[in-house]
């Protein structure tokens, strides 16, 4: 290798680990790669094969629209050149090695997604992250191009041991980066307030939190794991930090409320939850671990008219207004909450959006949270 080519490749790895610490750093590190092996573009993806999934890390060149990504992700499992690159972990491959130019081009992920992005020639090296999930390093060249050679495959196969490396960091950094930059902010709000990942498991709280649950009812803590006393609560929950809906279908990543049943029947625990982080793997099959989320607790105060009384005087709102809203924060839907004050529901909406524009909320969660931090600092 001569002297220019070992320092860039030197300075690709550097830019490899920096991309391992922190994900915008990408983007250098694949313009380097693309550099050393003379390719139009580079790219890091995650695929899972067994759903046909594809995601996307980051890409080096621009000029791939979502729709081109979403084309060849529908189309990968009839992708010739598949086979070989995922059954041959941690060794390079160059397209040509596993298919003919002929078989490539009579496919229909060439006519249809490749050709369309200009896609002739392409060395990959997959790393595998679990069972079924693969993350891929590619290089391509378009038709202007030569192919890839068996040198290039080795000099890739130098970088082999930094990219597993680099994926490991980033897998054993991800459950951390998001509780490390707001563990300040946590002990500073007034509410209690968890970071748990899809199953559950604690991975930060503030002392409120652990003020909340040392008392065991109706959250507990168990083995780091966070549960609900009541099994229809517990099933809730799960639903919630997993991402599925009671039927098994996906749910919205929208912040969801949650009304836990108290030994006080008329004051519900409501827990906000909003999602921090998907993480590489999707929810729906993903591992639950890599998926992260903050679990705000709204802690239910006694005497429900002193509380309406209350957030009139904080937000300026109109009787109705204050009650539909401390209806909102025990965990009502605004349909519910119509019903329960023998409103129409488009009456209840309106009001809602008198509500937003009061608060300066955007949306219920919003609202909730908001509307619950003004109680906690009057208490």
């Amino acid at each position: 290798m001569p002297d220019p080519q070992v320092g860039r490749f030197l300075a690709a790895v550097d830019r490899l680990y920096a991309a391992a610490l922190d994900p915008g750093a990408w983007r250098d590190f694949l313009a380097a790669a693309a550099t050393i092996f003379h390719a139009d573009n580079a790219y890091v993806s995650q695929m899972e094969h067994g759903r046909s999934a594809l995601d996307y890390v980051v890409l080096h060149d621009l000029n791939w629209d979502p729709v081109s990504v979403a084309r060849y992700a529908a189309l990968m499992d009839e992708d010739p050149r598949m086979p070989a690159f995922r059954d041959n972990p941690l060794q390079p491959l160059h397209c040509r090695m596993v298919v003919s130019q002929r078989q490539l081009h009579a496919s229909r992920t060439y006519l249809e997604a490749l050709k369309p992005l200009g896609i002739e020639y392409t060395l990959a090296v997959g790393v595998p992250e679990r069972e079924g999930v693969t993350n891929y390093l590619a290089l391509t060249r378009d038709r202007s191009g030569e192919p890839f050679t068996a040198a290039d495959c080795s000099l890739l196969g130098g970088m082999v041991p930094h990219l597993a490396r680099a994926f490991a960091i980033r897998r054993g950094l991800h459950r951390r980066q998001v509780p490390l930059a707001v563990r300040p902010v946590l002990e500073q709000l007034p509410r209690a307030v968890l970071i748990v990942d899809g199953r559950g498991d604690i991975v930060e709280m503030n002392a409120a939190a652990r003020e909340l649950l040392s008392r065991r009812r109706p959250l507990r803590e168990v083995a780091n794991r966070l549960f609900a006393d009541r099994d229809a609560d517990q099933d809730k929950l799960d639903a919630a930090l997993s991402g599925m809906g009671a039927n098994g279908s996906a749910i919205a990543r929208a912040p969801q409320t949650i009304a836990l049943q108290t030994d006080h029947a008329d004051t519900p625990l409501t827990l906000l939850v909003q999602l921090l982080s998907a993480g590489p793997a999707k929810a729906h099959g993903g591992d639950l671990t890599d998926r992260l989320l903050m679990v705000s607790v709204m802690t239910p105060r006694p005497g429900a008219a002193t509380e309406r009384d209350t957030i009139r005087q904080i937000f300026g709102l109109s009787p109705m207004q204050a009650r539909l809203t401390a209806q909102l924060l025990t965990g009502c839907s605004v349909k519910e909450a119509a019903a329960v004050l023998r409103i129409t529901e488009g009456s209840a909406r309106q009001y809602l959006k008198l509500i937003f524009n009061k608060t300066r909320a955007r949306r219920q969660a919003d609202l909730i949270r908001i509307v619950s931090d003004g109680l906690s600092l009057r208490s």
